[in-house]
């Protein structure tokens, strides 16, 4: 269900991105809380990518097999949904974001990790090796903080790219 959600999350966002000449103004008048689920649904997409990329890096086809993988799935989401809400990923303005975020998000990604690897060896689902969690945390990592980062980048290009910048003596 929430892999459904960030798949249509990513679809929308890839569609205000196809018409780039007004991608700025959709996305600005928008409602907060429709801004705040799309950022959701794209963050569970990117989890579960690092976590498909570290399955295919350490096991190649292997992991295929395996029965536990979807369950995988689905515990790695409902875990980092709440934790992201609890750390407060979700109360920064992507545009407005400076890099002291990267520390929130490395935080939720580790305690993220943390109880994934304890749940999934207390009720046996697929273990992962310690090989596997320092993988899968580096992907999470890159991509969740790489895709705020380029976020932000475009968001505030867009911004300051009609006006014409005043320079300013401050004293």
């Amino acid at each position: 269900m929430l892999l459904a959600l960030g798949g249509l999350a990513l679809s929308y966002a890839v569609y205000l991105f196809c018409d780039n000449s007004r991608f700025h103004e959709r996305l600005s008048s928008l409602p907060r809380r429709a801004k705040r689920i799309i950022i959701m649904g794209f963050d569970m997409t990117l989890l579960a990518a690092a976590l498909l990329a570290t399955l295919w890096v350490r096991h190649d086809i292997a992991w295929l097999a395996d029965t536990g993988v979807g369950r995988l799935f689905a515990l790695e989401l409902l875990i980092a949904l709440p934790v992201f809400m609890a750390v407060g990923l979700y109360r920064n303005v992507v545009r407005y974001m400076s890099a002291g975020v990267l520390i929130i998000i490395a935080s939720s990604v580790t305690l993220t990790l943390m109880l994934l690897f304890a749940l999934t060896s207390i009720l046996e689902i697929h273990p992962l090796s310690t090989d596997d969690l320092i993988l899968h945390w580096l992907f999470a990592l890159l991509f969740i903080a790489g895709s705020r980062m380029l976020a932000g980048e475009f968001l505030r290009d867009r911004m300051f790219s009609g006006e014409a910048l005043e320079c300013v003596i401050i004293y």
